[in-house]
C-alpha cells in the first residue's frame, strides 16, 4: 500500500529532477565540501549516518522554507524552518533509527533518507585500582562502531578530579592523569564532545605502600659458567640498584634495574660465563624489564678476560641512586661446573623439522634406545653445567676452543677411514635446556652433510656410532679435560606383520599384530587388499617396545576372499606383506603385544561306518599356552573303546555275572 510518506517522496524526487538540470553542479560541489566538516554536524545530503547528539544538517531548500522530518513508517516527527540562505539545521538527540527529511512549502525542494545511531565505544576496563604512588591509569580503545578519532573528555562530579580531553579513536590508547587523587573510591565518566555517548568508569585509589625492594629468596645458586636467575620484587616504586660481589671477593659491579611492565618484578638474568669480557652484556632482564651494568658506578674486578670464579658472592639491592638506602640482602652462589653423562634416545623422522625448538619439542617424542632405524633422528642427550652461558640458539658454539661434540663410525671396514663429524655440522641441531643442565644433539640418521659444505646429504652406514663429549681447555671454566660418551647403532628400516606368517580371519573384526625397528610414535599406514574386491587401510603408532595393532574389519567380505595385509611404506628385507583369507568358519586368535599369547583350539572329527557294526569316534582337545607360564589342559572323551564304559565298570559287570551263574548252578 503507497502511504503518505512514499506519495509525498514521490512528487519531491519529481521535483529534484527538474531542478537538477540547472543546478545539479553546484550542488554536488557543495556536497563534497560538507562531507568534511569535523565540528560534530554531520551534512545528510552527502552521509546517511548520523551519530545520536550530532547535529544533522541539509540544504538546497528556499528561504524560510518548512521542512518536515518523518520516521521510517512515515509519521511525522519534528518541523524545522530553513534559514536565508536554504539550510536546515536540528538536533538529534532523542532520535534513533531510519528518518526523511522533506519540505512542503518551497519552491527547491530536496528529500533526505538518514540514519540516527548510538556510537558505541568499549575500553579495555572499566573498574581498576591505583595507589597514590601511581600517575595514571592507561586506557585501550577495543572496539568503537564510529571509523576514524574522536574527541572525548573524561571528567568527574569529584572537585579533586581535574577533566582531561582526549582525541583517539578504534584500537587507540590514553592515560589518565590520577595526580593529586587521595585514597577513595571516584566515578569517572567518559564522554563523547558531539554524541550522547558516555562511558562510565570506577576508579579505587588507595594509599601507597611503603618504598620497598626485596629479593624474592635468600640464596641465588648455580654453576660457574651458567646464566644464574635473581628476581627483585619491587613495592612503591619501579626502580632499583643491585650490586653483586664486595671488596672481599675482589669483585663488585652495581645494576640498574627497571620495571617497565608493572608487575611489580624484576627478573635478573647473570651472565657469569661472560663477567669480565669486554663489550659482552652479561646482565640482562626477562620481557620488557630492563637490567644493566652501570659503567659510571667503577665496579672492581681483578681478573681480566675470565669467568668470575666459583664462590659466594654478596647481594644487596637499594633505593635508586641511594645506595645508604639499603633495603635486602641475599647470596649468588656459584659452584664448580661438571660433566656427568652422555644417553642415547631415538625420535620419529617427522618429529623434530622444526625451527626454534624447545626442551618439551625434544623429550615429548623421545624414547630411550641405543637402536636407531635409518632415517629416524638419533638423540645424544648430554648432562653437564657451566656451558650454558657461552651457548646461544646457533651451532656456532661449538666452534667454541674446547668444547667438543664427535659423532663417529666404530667400524668402517678393512682399508677405510671412519665417518666422523661433529656437533657443529650444519646437519646436526643442539636444544639447550640449561634449567636442567642438558643439551640435546639432533642427528637426522639420512641427511648428513659429512664435509659439512651445504652440500648433498647422505645417510649414515648401518652399524655401530660412538658419541663423545669433551670439555677441555682452553674452555673458559674448564680446569682439566673431562669426556662422557654413548653408542647407537643404526639399522635398516624394518616391519614385520604377524611374525611373518600368512592369516586366516573370519567374517568379523580382525587384529593383526606387528613389530617396527622405527622409532616409537611413528605413524604406518597399514592395508588389507584384495584385488577388485576390497582396500581397507588403517593408521597406526609404534609402541614404546616397537609393536603396534591394526585392526579391520572383514565382516562384509565373502567367505573364501583372497587378500594381502601391507604396510604402505615399502622396507625391504621386512615381512611387511603377508597373505590371508577369509573364511566363516576361522577360530578366534588372539595375540597381545605385552608378552602374553593365549590360543584355543577346537578339533571335532565324526566318522559313521555301518555294515555289521556301528562305531562313532569323538575326539575333543583344548589347549591354553601363556608366555609367563604353561598350562596345557586335554580332555579326552575316550580311547576308541565302549563311549563311557571304562575299567571299574567292567570289574562289577564280571563279578555281577559270576554271582549269577553261581546262583543258577545252585
Amino acid at each position: 500500500m503507497t502511504t503518505t510518506n512514499d506519495k509525498l517522496r514521490s512528487v519531491l524526487l519529481a521535483a529534484m529532477l527538474v531542478t537538477s538540470v540547472f543546478a545539479g553542479t553546484a550542488a554536488f560541489a557543495g556536497t563534497v565540501a560538507a562531507n568534511h566538516d569535523t565540528s560534530g554536524t554531520q551534512d545528510i545530503s552527502s552521509t546517511d549516518v548520523v551519530f545520536q547528539g550530532q547535529t544533522a544538517a541539509a540544504t538546497g531548500y528556499a528561504n524560510d522554507a518548512s521542512v518536515t522530518l518523518y520516521d521510517d513508517d512515515g509519521n511525522y516527527e519534528d518541523q524545522y524552518s530553513a534559514d536565508g540562505s536554504g539550510h536546515v539545521t536540528f538536533a538529534t538527540n532523542g532520535l534513533e533509527g531510519q528518518y526523511t527529511l522533506g519540505g512542503t512549502n518551497s519552491s527547491s525542494s530536496n528529500v533526505y533518507d538518514f540514519q540516527v545511531v548510538q556510537q558505541t565505544v568499549a575500553l579495555n576496563k572499566s573498574n581498576v585500582s591505583v595507589s597514590t604512588n601511581v600517575d595514571g591509569v592507561h586506557f585501550n580503545i577495543d572496539d568503537s562502531n564510529r571509523a576514524g578519532d574522536f574527541d572525548f573528555t573524561v571528567n568527574s562530579t569529584d572537585s579533586d578530579f581535574n577533566n582531561q580531553t582526549f582525541n583517539a579513536g578504534e584500537s587507540d590508547s590514553f592515560n589518565v592523569s590520577t595526580v593529586d587523587l587521595g585514597a577513595g573510591n571516584y566515578t569517572l565518566t567518559m564522554a563523547v564532545n558531539d554524541t550522547t555517548t558516555t562511558e562510565e568508569i570506577q576508579l579505587t585509589v588507595t594509599e601507597a605502600a611503603d618504598l620497598d625492594a626485596t629479593f624474592d629468596q635468600n640464596v641465588f645458586g648455580q654453576q660457574r659458567g651458567d646464566v644464574a636467575n635473581i628476581t627483585v620484587d619491587l613495592t612503591s616504586t619501579s626502580v632499583a640498584d643491585v650490586f653483586v660481589g664486595s671488596s672481599e671477593v675482589n669483585y663488585l659491579q652495581k645494576i640498574d634495574i627497571q620495571d617497565k611492565n608493572d608487575d611489580g618484578k624484576v627478573h635478573i638474568h647473570f651472565n657469569s660465563y661472560y663477567t669480565n669480557e669486554s663489550g659482552y652484556e652479561y646482565v640482562t632482564a626477562e620481557g620488557d624489564d630492563t637490567a644493566n651494568i652501570d659503567d659510571s658506578f667503577g665496579g672492581q674486578t681483578n681478573v681480566e678476560n675470565a669467568p668470575v670464579a666459583s664462590g659466594n658472592y654478596p647481594l644487596n639491592v637499594t633505593e635508586n641512586n641511594n645506595k645508604d638506602n639499603e633495603l635486602d640482602v641475599a647470596t649468588l652462589n656459584l659452584g664448580q661446573r661438571s660433566t656427568d653423562a652422555a644417553q642415547s634416545w631415538v625420535a620419529p623422522s617427522n618429529s623434530l623439522s622444526g625451527n626454534n625448538l624447545n626442551p618439551s619439542d625434544v623429550t615429548d617424542v623421545v624414547s630411550q634406545s641405543n637402536t636407531v632405524a635409518s632415517g629416524d633422528y638419533a638423540v645424544v642427550q648430554v648432562k653437564a653445567s657451566g656451558l650454558y652461558g657461552s651457548f646461544n640458539d646457533s651451532n656456532t658454539n661449538w666452534n667454541r676452543s674446547g668444547l667438543d661434540l664427535t659423532i663417529q663410525q666404530e667400524d668402517a671396514g678393512v682399508n677405510a677411514n671412519p665417518i666422523s663429524f661433529n656437533a657443529s655440522n650444519e646437519s646436526v641441531r643442539t636444544v639447550v635446556d640449561s634449567q636442567n643442565n642438558t643439551f640435546f644433539a639432533l642427528v637426522p640418521t639420512n641427511q648428513i652433510d659429512y664435509d659439512d659444505t651445504r652440500g648433498d646429504t647422505e645417510s649414515l652406514p648401518t652399524g655401530e656410532w660412538n658419541a663423545t663429549f669433551t670439555v677441555e681447555e682452553p674452555f673458559a671454566v674448564a680446569s682439566d679435560t673431562e669426556q662422557v660418551s654413548t653408542t647407537f647403532t643404526v639399522e635398516e628400516k624394518s616391519v614385520t606383520l604377524n611374525e611373518g606368517n600368512d592369516i586366516t580371519v573370519g567374517q568379523r573384526m580382525t587384529n593383526v599384530s606387528g613389530q617396527s625397528n622405527l622409532a616409537p610414535g611413528t605413524t604406518l599406514t597399514v592395508e588389507a587388499r584384495s584385488s577388485g574386491q576390497f582396500l581397507k587401510t588403517t593408521q597406526v603408532e609404534v609402541g614404546s617396545e616397537g609393536m603396534f595393532t591394526a585392526s579391520f574389519d572383514f565382516s562384509d567380505v565373502s567367505n573364501g576372499t583372497e587378500f594381502s595385509v601391507a604396510t604402505r611404506n615399502n622396507f625391504p628385507g621386512s615381512s611387511d606383506e603377508i597373505s590371508g583369507v577369509v573364511n566363516v568358519n576361522a577360530v578366534d586368535e588372539t595375540e597381545t603385544t605385552e608378552g602374553t599369547s593365549t590360543t584355543t583350539t577346537t578339533t571335532t572329527t565324526t566318522t559313521t561306518t555301518t555294515t555289521e557294526e556301528t562305531t562313532t569316534e569323538e575326539t575333543t582337545t583344548e589347549e591354553t599356552t601363556t608366555e609367563a607360564g604353561t598350562t596345557e589342559t586335554t580332555t579326552d572323551g575316550g580311547d576308541g573303546g565302549i563311549p563311557g564304559f571304562g575299567v571299574s565298570v567292567a570289574l562289577v559287570a564280571l563279578v555281577a555275572a559270576a554271582l549269577l551263574a553261581l546262583r543258577r548252578s545252585n
